[in-house]
C-alpha cells in the first residue's frame, strides 16, 4: 500500500514541479551557508594574521628603544596577558636562548631544552629566520606567527639579533563565526521552508486545482455537455488549455455521437447482409438443387430419345423416315448441348469449376473427340482432320474431360459456320522446365469468318457475331465463354484469327505436365521399310496420312492429284507394298484410277486401301469390283488404319479376298462378345443401353436395383458393369460399396456410373463409392465403345 502511494505521488505533478525546486533551493542555501562560512574563516584569518603583525612590531619597536633587558621582559608579560595571546617568546641570535617570554619559567632557557616538541621544532627551525613565519590552524584553535627580531645594542646580546615568537589563540573568533554560520543557516532554511511553502500555494491555487476542475470536467463530461467551465473564462495558459480542450471534447462528443449512429448502422447492415448472405447461399443451394434436378429430369427422357435414335438409325428406313429420325437428332443434341453450356456456365459464375489431375493421351482424345463430331460434319460433307506434331508428349497430366469439352466446343461452332472444306487442328509442343510442356492447340475452318469489331465480344458470354447469326445459327452464346473460362483455369490464353468470309483459326495454349510411359506406337517388323503410296487431293489430310504410315514404319509417298499420279507412277515405276486413295472425288475416278494403277506389271498385284470421306449406299460392292482390298471410313483412328493395314497384307495372297471394312475391323478387334451387367431401374434406359450394348457385340443382363446387382455380381463372371446411381431399395453407390469390399485381393471388375447426374460432387462421390468411371446421360454408341475399349484392354487389342 505505501509503495502503492509512493509510486502515486512519484508521478503527480506535486512531486514534479515541487521536489526539483526543494531541490534547488536546498542546493543554493547550501552554497551560500559554505561561502560566508569561507568568507567568516578568511576575514578571520585575515584578523588574527592583522593582531599578530601588530604585536609583532609593537615588539619590535620596544627592543629597539629599550636600555635594560628588564624593560623588554614586563613589556612581554604584559602583552601577554591580553586576550587571545597564548604565548610571547623573544630568542637570541646564535644562542638560541630565550631572553623573554610571557611565561616566566622559560626565561633564560635554551630552546634544546623545552619539553613541548612542536614549540621546540617551531623555534629551533625558524630561531634565525630573515622572514615572518605565518602559520593558522583551525581545528588546534592556533595562530602562529614568527619574525626576526633587531634588539638593542644596550642590551648585552651578541650580534643584537634575535626572533619572535607569537601564538595566538582562536577558539574564541571561530565560535564567533559558527555561530554566524548557524544563524545564517538556520535563515536559509526558514527562507526554504518560505518559499517552498508560498510556491507550493501558488502552485496549487492557480495551477493544480485548476487542473484539478478541469479533470473533473472531463471525467463528468456526459453530465456537463452544456455547462460552461469558469477555467475557460480565465487569460492565462491554463484558461487558454482548457478552451482548447474544452472545444476538443465538444468535437470529440460530436463525433463519438457519430460514431455510435455509424456503429449501430453497421451493425444493423451487418445485420441485414448477414440475413441476405445466408438467403443467398439458401437460394445458391436451391438453384443447385434446381439445376440437378432438372439436369436429372430432362436427360433421362433425352437419353431415350436420342439412344432409341441413333439405334433406330441402323434399321431399313424410308427416305422420308431418316429426315424425320435426323431432325429428332439434332434437336435432342442441340437441347443436350444446351443443357451442358447452362449447367457449366453455372459452375463456374458460383466458383464450383475444379479441374481434374489424371495421366492422359491427347492422340487419343483428339481421335475420340473427331469420332464424336464426324457424323455431324458427314452431313455438311466437312472433313475434320487432326494432326499432332511429334513433340507433344505421348502421356499428359490434366483434366482430359475439360479438354475434350473445349475441343467439342470448337469443332462444334467451326462445323455450325462452314459449309464445305476442312476443319483442320494441329498441336504442337515446346518444352519448359522439365517435366511440362507448353501445348498450343488451333482449329481452323473455312466458314464465314468474323470481323474483328465481333472478335472483341466474342469469349464474352450470351454473346455470338450478330443478331442475325444468332436467328440463323442458334446456341446461347456461352460455348466460347465456358472454353476460355476453362483455359484460363487451366492458366492458359485463348483467341481467334479471322477475317469475314476467310474462315477462322482459333488457338489457345496450356502449360501441362508430361509423364513418363512407354512407347506403344503400332509398329510390326513386317511393315519395316515397305513402301506406301497416298494418293489424297486434301494436303491436310495427305499430311495426316503420312504421319501415320511414318509413324508404323512404312517409307511414304504422297501424291496429290489423283490425273497426274497415273503419269507419275508410270515413270517412276516403284515397286510399293500397299496404296492408300482418298475418296475426294467421284466413284467413276477412284475405280478408274485403281485401274489405271493394277494395269502396271509392277504394281498390278498392288493392294488398294480406299478411304471415304461419305458412305453411300452399294459403295463397298463398287470398291470391291474396282480393285480394293478395304474401304475405310474416315476420320481413322491409327490403330484402326493399322489393323486395316496388316489384315490387307496378311490376306494379300490369299485366294478370295474379301473387302476389308471398318466392320471386319471391329471384328477382328472384338472376337469374343464382353458380357456386360446394366444395373439400370428405368425401363426406357434399360432398352436404350441392351441395345446399344448389343450393337457393340456385348451379351447383356439387366439388374432393376442395386440389391439385385450385387446378387448377380456374385452369381456371374461379368467383364464390366454400368451402374445406374439413384435407385430403389439399393443405390448404385452402396451396391458399388458392397461390390469392392467382397472383390478378392487380385480381382478387380470395372464399375462404370450411367447416371443424369453430371455435377462435380456427383462424380466425386462415384469415385469415392469405387466406381472407375462415369458416363452421363444420354449415352451415346461411341462413349460406350470408348469406355469398353478403356477398361478391357485385353478385349480391344
Amino acid at each position: 500500500m505505501i509503495h502503492i502511494i509512493q509510486e502515486k505521488w512519484r508521478r503527480s505533478l506535486n512531486f514534479k514541479l515541487l521536489f526539483p525546486l526543494a531541490m534547488a533551493s536546498i542546493i543554493l542555501a547550501t552554497l551560500a551557508i559554505f561561502t560566508i562560512h569561507q568568507i567568516s574563516k578568511n576575514q578571520l584569518r585575515e584578523k588574527i594574521d592583522a593582531r599578530g603583525e601588530l604585536i609583532a612590531n609593537i615588539i619590535n619597536y620596544i627592543a629597539e628603544s629599550i636600555t635594560r633587558q628588564g624593560e623588554l621582559s614586563r613589556t612581554i608579560t604584559s602583552l601577554g596577558a591580553e586576550d587571545g595571546v597564548d604565548l610571547i617568546i623573544i630568542t637570541a641570535g646564535e644562542t638560541k636562548n630565550i631572553i623573554a617570554s610571557s611565561k616566566l619559567n622559560l626565561i633564560g632557557k635554551n630552546i634544546n631544552t623545552i619539553k613541548d616538541k612542536e614549540l621546540k621544532k617551531l623555534l629551533l627551525t625558524y630561531a634565525n629566520t630573515k622572514k615572518t613565519y605565518s602559520y593558522f590552524n583551525p581545528s588546534s584553535f592556533k595562530h602562529i606567527v614568527i619574525k626576526p627580531l633587531l634588539l638593542s645594542k644596550s642590551i648585552d646580546i651578541d650580534k643584537n639579533k634575535g626572533s619572535i615568537y607569537i601564538q595566538l589563540n582562536t577558539e574564541q573568533a571561530q565560535k564567533e563565526i559558527d555561530a554566524v554560520t548557524f544563524q545564517f543557516s538556520l535563515a536559509c532554511l526558514f527562507g526554504i521552508f518560505l518559499i517552498s511553502g508560498l510556491s507550493y500555494y501558488l502552485l496549487r491555487k492557480n495551477i493544480l486545482l485548476r487542473l484539478k476542475k478541469i479533470e473533473l470536467h472531463v471525467k463528468q463530461r456526459d453530465n456537463s455537455k452544456n455547462e460552461s467551465w469558469h477555467e475557460t473564462e480565465q487569460e492565462d495558459e491554463i484558461g487558454h488549455l482548457a478552451q482548447s480542450l474544452q472545444i476538443a471534447m465538444t468535437t470529440t462528443a460530436a463525433v463519438i455521437s457519430a460514431l455510435e449512429r455509424q456503429a449501430k448502422e453497421l451493425t444493423k447492415s451487418e445485420s441485414n447482409l448477414t440475413l441476405a448472405k445466408e438467403t443467398a447461399i439458401q437460394a445458391n443451394e436451391a438453384k443447385s438443387a434446381f439445376l440437378a434436378n432438372m439436369s436429372h429430369e430432362i436427360r433421362t427422357p433425352l437419353n431415350a430419345i436420342l439412344g432409341f435414335s441413333e439405334l433406330l438409325a441402323y434399321t431399313p428406313l424410308n427416305l422420308e423416315q431418316k429426315e424425320l429420325l435426323h431432325s429428332i437428332d439434332i434437336g435432342g443434341q442441340s437441347l443436350l448441348i444446351q443443357i451442358n453450356d447452362i449447367l457449366d456456365f453455372s459452375k463456374i459464375e458460383a466458383g464450383k469449376l475444379s479441374l481434374e489431375k489424371i495421366d492422359f493421351d491427347f492422340r487419343y482424345l483428339v481421335e475420340d473427340t473427331i469420332d464424336l463430331m464426324s457424323s455431324k460434319a458427314r452431313e455438311k460433307s466437312i472433313e475434320i482432320i487432326g494432326i499432332i506434331d511429334s513433340s507433344v508428349p505421348k502421356k499428359l497430366n490434366g483434366d482430359p474431360s475439360r479438354l475434350r469439352q473445349i475441343l467439342l466446343n470448337l469443332f462444334n461452332n467451326a462445323i455450325k459456320f462452314s459449309s464445305q472444306g476442312e476443319i483442320v487442328l494441329r498441336m504442337r509442343s515446346t518444352p519448359l522446365t522439365p517435366p511440362f510442356h507448353r501445348l498450343y492447340v488451333e482449329v481452323k475452318d473455312k466458314g464465314i469468318g468474323i470481323s474483328a469489331a465481333e472478335i472483341t465480344t466474342l469469349f464474352q458470354p450470351f454473346v455470338q457475331a450478330d443478331a442475325s447469326t444468332t436467328r440463323r445459327f442458334g446456341g446461347t452464346g456461352l460455348g466460347l465463354s465456358i472454353c476460355r473460362r476453362l483455359i484460363e483455369a487451366m492458366q492458359g490464353y485463348i483467341d481467334v484469327i479471322s477475317q469475314p468470309n476467310a474462315g477462322s483459326t482459333f488457338w489457345f495454349e496450356i502449360t501441362l505436365e508430361a509423364r513418363a510411359c512407354e512407347d506403344i506406337e503400332y509398329k510390326n517388323i513386317a511393315l519395316q521399310q515397305k513402301q506406301a503410296l497416298i494418293v489424297d487431293d486434301v494436303p491436310a489430310s495427305r499430311e495426316l496420312l503420312s504421319q501415320q504410315l511414318s509413324e508404323m514404319g512404312l517409307i511414304v509417298t504422297a501424291m496429290s492429284n489423283h490425273f497426274d499420279s497415273f503419269s507419275i507412277l508410270e515413270k517412276n515405276q516403284t515397286a510399293f507394298d500397299i496404296a492408300l486413295i482418298c475418296k475426294n472425288f467421284d466413284a467413276n475416278s477412284s475405280q478408274h484410277l485403281a485401274a489405271q494403277i493394277h494395269s502396271l506389271p509392277l504394281l498390278q498385284d498392288l493392294p488398294l486401301i480406299l478411304l471415304a470421306s461419305n458412305s453411300s449406299i452399294g459403295q463397298a460392292e463398287s470398291a470391291k469390283n474396282a480393285g480394293y482390298a478395304a474401304l475405310l471410313s474416315k476420320p481413322i483412328r491409327s490403330k484402326t488404319l493399322y489393323s486395316a493395314i496388316e489384315l490387307v497384307l496378311n490376306q494379300h495372297h490369299a485366294a478370295e479376298l474379301p473387302l476389308v471394312t471398318m466392320h471386319q475391323i471391329a471384328e477382328q478387334l472384338a472376337t469374343e462378345k464382353h458380357y456386360v451387367l446394366v444395373v439400370e431401374d428405368n425401363l426406357v434406359n434399360q432398352q436404350v443401353a441392351v441395345k446399344m450394348l448389343e450393337k457393340l457385340n456385348c451379351r447383356v443382363d439387366i439388374a432393376n436395383d442395386g440389391a439385385l446387382g450385387v446378387a448377380a455380381v456374385a452369381a456371374q463372371n461379368y467383364d464390366i458393369v454400368f451402374m445406374d446411381c439413384q435407385m430403389p431399395n439399393m443405390d448404385g453407390y452402396a451396391a458399388t460399396k458392397h461390390i469392392r469390399a467382397t472383390e478378392a485381393p487380385n480381382q478387380h471388375l470395372p464399375i462404370v456410373a450411367l447416371t443424369a447426374n453430371v455435377f462435380k460432387e456427383d462424380i466425386l462421390r462415384c469415385q469415392q463409392a469405387g466406381m472407375d468411371d462415369f458416363l452421363s446421360k444420354p449415352i451415346t454408341l461411341a462413349a460406350l465403345k470408348n469406355a469398353l475399349d478403356q477398361h478391357l484392354p485385353r478385349r480391344s487389342q
